[in-house]
This record gives C-alpha cells, sequence and structure tokens, in this order.
C-alpha cells in the first residue's frame, strides 16, 4: 500500500459540514455519546476547545460544530498523518456536496484510471 497512488478527494467545506451533519445524526440525538468523543479529544485540544464543542452540542448549532471539527481536528490530522508519510497525491476528485451519485461517479473515475493498478494487486 505504500507505493499505491494516492488520490486525494476534496469537497467544499460548507458542503462537508451539511455531509457530516447528515451522516452523523445519531450523534445529535445521542448527546453522552458526543461528549465522550469530545472527552477522547481532550488532550489533543484542550479544555477551551473541547468546551466550545460542548457548548455548540449543548445549543444544537450542528453547523458551525461541524465546520470547527473539521477546521480544528479533522483536517489538521489529517495533514499531520500525511506529512508523515510523504507521498504525493497523485489525483485529486473534486466532489461538490456528497450525493451517492458523486461518490459513484468518483469511484468510476478511480477504477478506470487505476483499473491496471488494481488488477495487478490480485
Amino acid at each position: 500500500m505504500k507505493t499505491a497512488p494516492l488520490i486525494e478527494i476534496t469537497m467544499p467545506l460548507e458542503n462537508r459540514a451539511k455531509f457530516l451533519m447528515k451522516e452523523y445524526q445519531y450523534l445529535q440525538t445521542h448527546s453522552q455519546a458526543l461528549y465522550n468523543l469530545f472527552d477522547a479529544m481532550f488532550y489533543r485540544h484542550g479544555e477551551e476547545k473541547t468546551n466550545s464543542w460542548r457548548e455548540l452540542a449543548k445549543n444544537q448549532d450542528w453547523y458551525e460544530l461541524a465546520l470547527n471539527l473539521i477546521q480544528s481536528h479533522y483536517d489538521p490530522a489529517y495533514k499531520t498523518s500525511s506529512m508523515r508519510k510523504q507521498r504525493e497525491v497523485d489525483h485529486t476528485i473534486m466532489i461538490d456536496n456528497g450525493v451517492n451519485e458523486e461518490f459513484k461517479k468518483a469511484a468510476q473515475i478511480v477504477l478506470e484510471r487505476y483499473k491496471r493498478e488494481f488488477t495487478r494487486c490480485e
């Protein structure tokens, strides 16, 4: 896998936040599960940041919470992980709003572009 092509899938920030809100609806109705996740991120982000997330959740400001988590947690963690691997992106696929058809199209692009790579691995 270390020599496999690195494919990056991007989506506009606002649409990513909306997508997360839709995908993680369970956490909007099960606050304790959400707070447990904040507890797990405490040592990485500190009291002030995790308390601000708790406040957003308490106020049911799901969009702002999703934006904040993307910018403060997910993207920095991904960037750190990518930098450790020191690999260049081979191909970037832009997804606009995260509807299933877009994911299917992205998968088709990957399959068509890297079909030779996949068959070599079999």
